[in-house]
């Protein structure tokens, strides 16, 4: 386990790694009888989330995603489920319809698996009006995530959402991804600290996992940090081993 970022607040889990897609969010979730909320349902971590959270037959699941409505394998899962499971894009996910649904006595909680984005390359080759597009969307998601359960007036949600290595060091190339992360964990920090006594608020990382930015990162004529280049190599190569895996 490698910790990423560290508090004195109980109501606030020091953020881990953890290898196995899936396994980390949902333990970490302690899944009870109810309705849970996945965000980014379409990566690997998000689909791997809904189909453990799905095998409880007491459970629910509201997948959200950019992709949702061209996805097969949340397709799939939506056969086998059928009622159980529910997909809606994020972009219906307005706070007020959030907080609707976090009113629900049924609803338990959720794990934001939506990954960061945006375009790699150096400081210097970046243009700043799409990285800042790129930053402020990702930031705003979580902060309606955060807000919507304020709003809810609960103080029994268990709300998880995804960090990663980004988040403990920085990586040539990717200053994107490297400050979304870490911007990501200051601000479930924040929260735990400023709401000690409200629903509980957990940042993981889930160690590497093939994603698109896998293949980003191994197409970009930039100069990206060897050590990245590399590990995106080997889970190139063992795509096809994760996936039936999971």
């Amino acid at each position: 386990m490698v910790k990423l970022a560290l508090t004195k607040n109980p109501n606030h889990y020091r953020i881990v790694r953890e290898n196995r897609p899936g396994s980390n969010s949902t333990n970490l979730l302690r899944a009870q009888a109810g309705t849970y909320l996945v965000t980014g349902a379409t990566g690997v971590i998000g689909s791997s989330t809904v189909h453990s959270l799905l095998k409880d037959v007491d459970i629910n699941v509201i997948a959200t995603s950019r992709s949702i409505p061209t996805d097969k394998a949340l397709s799939l899962l939506d056969r086998d489920y059928g009622p159980r499971l529910v997909l809606m894009s994020h972009q219906t996910l307005v706070q007020e319809k959030l907080v609707d649904i976090f009113h629900n006595p049924q609803f338990k909680g959720f794990v934001h698996c939506e990954g960061s984005y945006g375009e790699i390359g150096s400081i210097e080759k970046l243009v700043s009006s799409e990285w800042l597009r790129t930053l402020d969307t990702y930031l705003s998601r979580i902060l309606i995530l955060m807000k919507s359960t304020l709003l809810s007036n609960r103080s029994d949600l268990r709300c998880i959402f995804l960090a990663g290595g980004g988040a403990s060091e920085a990586y040539a190339g990717l200053s994107n991804y490297t400050v979304q992360k870490t911007a990501l964990v200051r601000l479930v920090e924040s929260y735990a600290l400023e709401n000690p006594n409200k629903n509980l608020v957990n940042a993981i990382g889930p160690g590497p996992t093939y994603s698109q930015m896998v293949e980003n990162i191994l197409t970009k004529d930039e100069s990206i940090d060897e050590r990245i280049v590399s590990k995106s190599r080997q889970l190139r190569e063992s795509k096809n081993e994760v996936s039936q895996r999971y």
